[in-house]
């Protein structure tokens, strides 16, 4: 489905280009990262799940590749990092989560990210009303800022999303101790909202209120 057809379908969500000033807040485009070899082997090697989304924080074969370095040294310092990835069918932001160190994204395909401020959480509260969107093109390689609020991408066809997901080594991992209420997984900050009912059971904070952010999409009208 093209861009034009799914922002007249869904005016409400202003969905904007990474060039967007609005998204200076939130990150940045690496556009001097070349993913061509990663992309082509994550296009022939991930499967997209029919239903639901699947994410892994460590795939080693996405770590093989040279382009690694170079977003380990343009946008980690030198830290250890880890690649994985997330990929599935989605149209919904159900909850809101950020890191100590950015997250950078490769869109294997194209994609909607749905992000807000983490200044803008109060006790642990955020309105989803100050949710903004930005279509994310095949091949962009984003930072996403430590303080830029995000959970799953969206797809914008009935193929579903695939996203290579770079993260400090270790986040996304099973957590010993419970230190910090809104930690659910080590350096994952996690709320969700409140319709989520097996998240709140698990422990998140039902801290993500108003109306869930739903892209719409009609595959009939779109003519792919």
């Amino acid at each position: 489905m093209n861009i034009d057809m799914i922002r007249k379908m869904n005016n409400e969500l202003k969905i904007m280009d990474l060039s967007d000033i609005n998204f200076r807040q939130y990150g940045r485009v690496l556009n001097n990262i070349d993913c061509s070899l990663i992309l082509d082997y994550a296009e022939k090697s991930i499967c997209i799940p029919k239903k639901g989304t699947k994410y892994c924080e460590s795939v080693k074969e996405l770590e093989t590749f040279s382009v690694v370095d170079d977003i380990k040294y343009e946008v980690y310092g030198g830290l250890d990092i880890e690649v994985g990835c997330c990929s599935g069918q989605n149209t919904m932001l159900t909850g809101l989560e950020y890191h100590q160190g950015s997250e950078t994204i490769v869109a294997v395909t194209d994609c909607i990210i749905m992000v807000g401020r983490l200044q803008d959480m109060k006790d642990c509260t955020y309105e989803s009303k100050n949710i903004e969107s930005f279509y994310v093109k095949k091949g962009q390689v984003v930072e996403l800022y430590t303080t830029t609020l995000h959970y799953t991408p969206c797809n914008v066809s009935e193929n579903g999303f695939i996203t290579l997901v770079v993260l400090l080594k270790g986040t996304n991992t099973v957590i010993e101790k419970d230190h910090n209420k809104l930690l659910t997984k080590k350096n994952k900050y996690f709320i969700t909202h409140p319709s989520q009912e097996q998240k709140v059971k698990n422990g998140a904070i039902p801290g993500f209120v108003g109306d869930i952010p739903e892209i719409k999409l009609d595959y009939g009208t779109s003519g792919n």
